[in-house]
């Protein structure tokens, strides 16, 4: 006998809603404020929801591929765990395509204050380099900047614009700094009648101080900063070098003839691209004994991301992460072992001569990766 079987299928439909996309906890609590308008009218693209950078003009890298749709991706570097705390579907995320190195600037098309309050959100770097900033439109003054706390995930910022209300202003984000958290992350520009709470804590820009302050004795000559320390009774401070004859110092170590070697750094604190490194080591010597170094010597150049320096064993250690480096000179001459001295100068062909596997200082047991600059053999030595 044939029985009939009735099936029901049930189908659900998921709508995927801007909300879907957004982190809510930086929504305000009190009033949802509005977006300011521009000049024909219209509500401008100060929360990127149109998807896109219009009413923007972007300069230089930084904005390539901007904004950014969703979340942070949990695999990209650096990504896991990392949230965003946007609002709506799309917000502008510096790290979030192409890291760090790009650099630019991002100005929004001006608008006119008709509100006493504007907020906000704001994540990133902590540099001066990578900030936001809140423009007068008449006189192009900067009357509010400030800048990330190293932290990818956005909070709001606050401001009171009661002194420029029925005044034209725009924001212009900025990123100038190529290295670690050098970047933006910035959303959801509004404004409000009242003071906008928020859940979050409210980001608060640095107080200005002047540098002068901070250095009332900058710039000075190495003779009068010398003149400026205090010292205890019974000593004195006299200058034995300064610049030019030593720059970017870094690093230095005496040798048993009481001169000193000085690992200057040019590069740091970010690796050069490899086989362009400029740090060098250079010797100072006092001749006559008189407290001054008269004799300046280049023991090798062409380095990168050199950090420390030590003598000892028949040569020079050099720390240049993520590498230790061993330099030799058994013979004491100042001229790295194997190199040839022309003009004064360190003759970087010969440079695959000087690499040496490291046999001292109690280094056993572990891969330690040797390498000079400009070498063309780089050695894995395994003790």
């Amino acid at each position: 006998m044939l029985r009939s079987h009735l099936v029901i299928f049930t189908l659900t439909f998921f709508v995927v809603t801007p909300a879907a996309y957004s982190q809510s906890i930086n929504e305000p609590l009190n009033s949802k404020g509005s977006i300011p308008k521009g000049a024909d009218g219209h509500e401008l693209n100060l929360n990127f929801e149109k998807g896109d950078l219009s009413d923007w003009t972007a300069t230089g890298g930084a904005w390539k591929d901007q904004p950014i749709k969703g979340s942070i991706d949990q695999n990209r570097q650096f990504g896991d765990g990392r949230k965003s705390q946007h609002t709506g579907e799309f917000w502008l995320g510096g790290y979030e395509k192409h890291q760090d190195v790009p650099k630019g600037t991002l100005t929004s098309a001006p608008f006119k204050v008709t509100a006493n309050w504007c907020s906000f959100l704001l994540g990133g770097g902590s540099h001066t380099e990578t900030r936001v900033e809140l423009v007068r439109n008449d006189n192009k003054e900067v009357f509010f900047k400030i800048s990330g706390q190293n932290r990818e995930e956005m909070q709001p910022v606050v401001v009171n614009l009661a002194a420029y209300n029925g005044k034209e202003i725009f924001i212009r984000v900025i990123d100038e700094h190529a290295g670690g958290w050098g970047h933006v992350n910035f959303d959801d520009f509004r404004v409000y009648g009242k003071r906008p709470r928020f859940k979050l804590p409210v980001l608060t820009s640095a107080p200005q101080v002047l540098l002068g302050d901070l250095y009332p004795f900058d710039n000075l000559s190495g003779e009068e900063a010398a003149k400026k320390m205090q010292v205890p009774a019974g000593f004195k401070v006299q200058l034995a070098a300064q610049e030019p004859d030593v720059m970017q110092p870094i690093a230095m170590a005496i040798d048993d003839r009481g001169r000193v070697w000085i690992a200057e750094a040019y590069a740091y604190p970010i690796r050069d691209k490899e086989g362009t490194g400029k740090d060098r080591i250079i010797i100072l010597e006092d001749t006559n004994l008189d407290g001054v170094f008269d004799s300046r010597k280049v023991f090798i150049e062409g380095l990168n991301l050199v950090s420390g320096i030590e003598l000892g064993f028949g040569g020079v250690y050099v720390g240049a992460a993520p590498y230790l480096m061993f330099i030799p000179d058994k013979d004491g001459n100042d001229i790295p072992d194997g190199l040839e001295r022309k003009q004064g100068t360190v003759d970087q062909k010969s440079a695959e001569k000087i690499a040496k596997l490291i046999t001292a200082m109690g280094i056993k047991h572990r891969d330690v990766r040797i390498e000079v600059e400009n070498a063309v053999a780089n050695i894995k030595g395994e003790f």
